[in-house]
């Protein structure tokens, strides 16, 4: 799902409706919308309803899963559906703990995302220590990184994780 005020403006431009025909259908004023649609300005919980109910739309209100969560902190996982998640060290290590019990203490075969989880502790062990020794406490003792300095692949998921967590770490 796009954003919020993404959704609203397509839906406004379908209905062939201009954004002064959605301000007095709502009662809000022109600038409002304008701010709104250019996600300049946050609206109170009954203006989105109006402007739900307006544009014939309703409100489904869904899990996100972890993994969406950590693909959208910048972990390689490379999944299509984004997600709004504050992006903060406090964020990446709570769901990078998640994923690491997900991938190191189920049956399943996670492969995809065990890559992506080492791949992002390993860019943390190196760059961010302190970060990941919240985090290395709960990693299986036997696991052991020296193995991927000469793995190619997780070299390239490393340089990727580091360049989108170090944009707001």
């Amino acid at each position: 799902m796009n954003c919020f005020y993404l959704e609203v403006k397509k839906r406004r431009q379908a209905l062939g409706l201009s954004q002064s025909q959605l301000a007095q259908g709502v009662s809000l004023s022109l600038p409002t919308i304008q701010r709104f649609e250019s996600n300049r300005t946050h609206l109170s919980f009954d203006s989105y309803c109006k402007i739900l109910e307006f544009l014939g739309l309703e409100l489904e209100l869904k899990e996100t899963s972890m993994w969406n969560k950590l693909s959208a902190l910048g972990v390689p996982i490379f999944l299509n559906e984004p997600v709004l998640v504050n992006k903060n060290a406090e964020n990446l290590v709570h769901y990078l703990r998640h994923g690491i019990i997900h991938v190191f203490k189920n049956d399943k075969n996670f492969s995809r995302e065990k890559d992506a989880v080492l791949a992002t502790l390993f860019a943390l062990k190196l760059h961010y220590p302190l970060l990941y020794r919240e985090v290395s406490h709960i990693l299986p003792k036997t696991l052991n990184f020296d193995k991927f300095y000469r793995d190619g692949r997780m070299i390239k998921l490393k340089r990727i994780a580091l360049s989108q967590i170090g944009t707001y770490l």
